[in-house]
């Protein structure tokens, strides 16, 4: 029979993923925004050129390079965007228990790692807080419940490799929630057989 999984989001995972959605609107708001200024940069750079020139700041005139400052603008405010886009994916893949996103997590995470390392090494020690904040996070997203909400449990097998195989269900504890219901396989083994008190060797082996 088939047992249709449960999953109960973790609440740690919530966090994290409102978080991430959060972080994935700012980051859009801000690109928007620095793509924004980089047209009006662009727009108004001669007409201030010739606003200078006109009160007699002829020698101003060159300084003014608004179209190097509005594609530096353009630059910062599509990587924002992009940024940002990939933290909502992030944040929403999370809530919804893709398996993808815990992958994502913890490459971003281990990547966080190595950076703070290289900072404190450097002499950044109020990095060490980060540190210790993505070590935790790795930590918790090992936990048994958080892998088996993002459908990351390890196979179980049991008995002997000459037995058939089964499908059974595996009952795994969320942190502080109820339980995720799974299929995995059982490896049941045709050799034994129970040997009943009173009875005689060849009973048949119970079978599930």
């Amino acid at each position: 029979m088939e047992v249709m999984p449960v999953r109960h989001r973790p609440r740690g995972v919530t966090i994290l993923g409102i978080l991430a959605v959060l972080s994935g609107i700012a980051g859009l708001l801000a690109g928007g925004l620095l793509l924004a200024a980089a047209i009006v940069v662009g727009t108004i750079a001669q007409p201030l050129k010739e606003y200078l020139n006109s009160l007699g700041y002829s020698q101003l005139a060159p300084l003014v390079t608004t179209s190097n400052v509005a594609m530096i603008l353009a630059i910062l405010g599509s990587l924002s965007f992009l940024v940002g886009l990939f933290w909502l994916a992030e944040g929403f893949g999370a809530l919804r228990g893709k398996g993808w996103a815990w992958t994502v997590g913890i490459i971003i995470f281990v990547l966080s790692i190595i950076n703070s390392i290289i900072q404190v090494a450097l002499g950044s020690y109020p990095s060490i807080t980060g540190l210790i904040i993505s070590l935790g996070i790795i930590y918790y997203l090992f936990r048994p419940g958080v892998r088996a909400y993002f459908g990351k449990t390890l196979e179980v097998q049991a008995g002997s490799e000459a037995g058939s195989s089964l499908l059974g269900p595996v009952v795994v504890e969320s942190i502080g929630g109820p339980y995720f219901v799974e299929r995995v396989p059982i490896r049941l083994s045709k050799e034994p057989r129970l040997k009943l008190a009173g009875g005689d060797e060849n009973n048949e082996a119970a079978s599930y």
